[in-house]
């Protein structure tokens, strides 16, 4: 969520702030902020958005990563973060027909989630409330990924 300022707050810092600590919040109590509420500050631009607003940005975004997704023709792999965390490269290493190298060394900015070893935490962030917010946005793009196997098959079922 945070990374929709990777570019900088350029005039919003006001905005940028309220965010990150809504974030901050969020982090340390998912249930204390809804996923909604941090929403309507992210990005540039009026603010704080209204939901209805927050939810047609996201439905045309993940409309657009759908279609992306499922136009992705045999040539493409998809590897899931999970399976990164799992240490499951098998899929991966056939597709790509040598050994993936499995260095320890992990730069520091990335060494969180090598500590924890954890992955899924993202479902903890969405209250009852955003689920059913979100759900009209977030669904298809949800069932295209749900439809992708495990086993390394390069797409999503059509």
């Amino acid at each position: 969520m945070l990374y929709r300022w990777h570019l900088g707050y350029r005039g919003s810092e006001a905005q940028y702030r309220a965010h990150v600590d809504l974030v901050l919040r969020k982090e340390k109590d998912p249930r204390s902020v809804s996923f909604a509420e941090s929403c309507r500050y992210s990005g540039h631009g009026l603010w704080p958005r209204s939901n209805g607003e927050v939810i047609e940005l996201e439905r045309a975004r993940y409309q657009r990563m759908t279609d992306f997704v499922r136009g992705l023709g045999d040539e493409w792999f998809l590897f899931k973060y999970e399976d990164l965390v799992e240490g499951r490269f098998e899929a991966l290493e056939r597709h790509l027909g040598f050994a993936v190298q499995r260095d320890k060394d992990v730069p520091a900015p990335y060494r969180k989630v090598v500590r924890r070893k954890k992955y899924g935490d993202w479902r903890h962030w969405f209250t009852e409330g955003d689920v059913r917010l979100y759900r009209p946005a977030y669904g298809p793009y949800w069932n295209c990924w749900a439809t992708t196997s495990r086993t390394g098959a390069s797409v999503p079922t059509r």
